[in-house]
């Protein structure tokens, strides 16, 4: 919302007044999404209204709300029977709801070390709101340092490099709290668009950490900076914590005004996607849900333009904003550049379902029959034999290789997003040659140290030995000894089935 404010600011199409400049502020009432007072204003030279959020609902949800109640009232403010909407002010002067909710959580960490307890598990689903007021819940980490899977979000990096040999004292709880009060300033979970955990403790374990949002106070980001801090040793107490957010200044504040891709193609990606074919929404029929991710949703139906059953890929509607919106266009951008091609999923073109408050796009996707690599190899490993496996790896390395060509990086290759229609690289053929997962009993956090630290899967009695060498040259840790995608599939094409890989014990 922030963002948004500044540029339209900045663009002149809302006027900003001096929260200063209102006098005589008299309360008029309140409901269930904002307080509405009455003040004088010296720059309008008359009696106005001023709207606010109330405190109690300052998140991510409530703020779009709030920017598309100005939107529409600024479409129609000019009619008559409209109510004027004259521009808007913020009020800098009082704490805010973060810096309230942060001083809570706080406090009941000081509590906590004052008794020389290491709470070691904090989160948001550990913080309990009540009558306003937050609370920290669940000490069954505090009371033995057990090695269990944290969120990465908010867990020491020094905890998942190696959760064996480092044992999390205060620091830890730290490092959490500086994680939250980023919370707090943007409304949203760290990374939210990142839905693998172990994506995620990958960054934090090489030092990245979320931007800063725009009106946040510089005592508070330099605040949860310092809490979060890669080096244990480096981050402040606690007591330190509560002396700094007794004592911040809520001026100046954070402000990066930058056009984001997002800002200034969003429009322009809109117009590009009405080149491509458009679908009636009503064409589809016998709609089925066929999968769900953390992107988007994916359902099968039969279309009567194309005469076959087709599948449609959709935002979730609580990913749905501008961000997601130019992922999804960008997409299609991409995959109707590829194909063609006869190992890359077919593109038809688009459909928009105009029934719901927010237009909902859809793509018109080939559907695949044998579903995705994953369930394929679980029901039908046992009817491979090791040329057809051979034959399916040169299916996926020739579409990276049409990506690869279209200057095109898929970034989130694997099982899932692998298709079987009548028919990360190395790990992929590892999994061609198990029918199973790689370190299917481990989760995601242990994957990813044992990632990290070398560790990958033996190989599988059976594996030609050209295969396996392929395999592992493409998993190698250093990029620059990978091999590229050209001499993959040329060593796929003159792939000896023999000999074979023997290890008995």
């Amino acid at each position: 919302m922030s963002d948004w404010y500044e540029r339209a600011i900045k663009d002149e199409y809302i006027t900003s007044y001096e929260y200063e400049s209102f006098e005589n502020r008299k309360y008029i009432g309140k409901g269930g999404f904002g307080t509405v007072c009455s003040a004088y204003s010296e720059d309008i030279d008359q009696t106005i209204v001023l709207k606010s959020l109330n405190d109690d609902l300052i998140d991510e949800n409530k703020f779009h709300e709030f920017v598309r109640e100005v939107k529409n009232i600024i479409k129609v403010h000019n009619h008559i029977n409209i109510i004027k909407f004259l521009g808007f002010t913020k009020d800098t002067t009082t704490e805010t709801g973060s810096s309230y909710m942060a001083k809570d959580i706080s406090n009941g960490i000081k509590c906590l070390h004052n008794e020389n307890i290491v709470h070691r598990d904090l989160h948001d689903k550990n913080i309990l709101v009540n009558d306003g007021r937050l609370m920290i819940m669940d000490f069954a980490l505090s009371l033995r340092n057990t090695k269990v899977d944290v969120p990465p979000l908010f867990s020491d990096p020094e905890y998942i490099i190696n959760p064996f040999l480092f044992e999390r004292r205060k620091p830890s709880d730290i490092y959490s709290l500086g994680v939250l009060f980023w919370e707090l300033s943007s409304g949203v979970p760290p990374f939210k668009n990142i839905f693998h955990p172990t994506k995620i403790a990958l960054k934090v374990i090489k030092g990245e950490r979320e931007e800063p949002i725009n009106g946040t106070p510089i005592d508070f980001m330099n605040l949860y900076c310092d809490a979060w801090n890669g080096d244990p040793n480096s981050r402040p107490n606690i007591d330190e914590i509560c002396h700094r957010l007794n004592s911040i200044q809520l001026l100046p504040v954070y402000n990066s005004i930058k056009h984001t891709p997002v800002e200034n193609n969003l429009a322009i990606e809109y117009e590009n996607i009405k080149t491509f074919k458009t679908f009636e929404y009503k064409s589809f029929k016998d709609w089925k849900p066929l999968g769900k991710g953390g992107f988007g949703s994916v359902y099968t139906a039969y279309s009567e333009v194309i005469d076959q059953n087709i599948a449609l890929k959709r935002l979730n509607p609580e990913r749905i904003n501008e961000n997601s919106f130019y992922e999804f266009f960008r997409e299609v951008k991409n995959i109707k550049k590829v194909d063609h091609h006869i190992n890359i999923i077919q593109f038809f073109g688009i459909t928009i379902d105009a029934t719901t408050e927010t237009e909902i796009y859809y793509m018109v996707l080939q559907l695949a029959n044998n579903g995705d690599l994953r369930s394929y190899l679980r029901n039908s490993f046992s009817n491979l034999n090791w040329s057809t496996k051979i034959e399916m790896a040169k299916d996926i390395s020739n579409g990276i290789k049409c990506l690869h060509k279209a200057d095109l990086v898929h970034r989130d290759l694997h099982d899932n997003n692998i298709l079987v229609n009548d028919g990360s690289l190395g790990v992929l053929f590892w999994e061609l040659s198990s029918g199973v997962p790689p370190f299917k009993n481990l989760g995601d956090i242990n994957i990813s140290r044992k990632v990290i630290s070398g560790g990958r899967e033996a190989p599988i009695n059976g594996t030609p030995i050209d295969f396996l060498n392929l395999y592992c040259n493409a998993w190698d840790d250093d990029p620059k000894f990978r091999p590229d995608i050209d001499e993959i599939c040329n060593k796929l094409n003159s792939i000896q089935l023999t000999p074979v890989y023997n290890n008995y014990y």
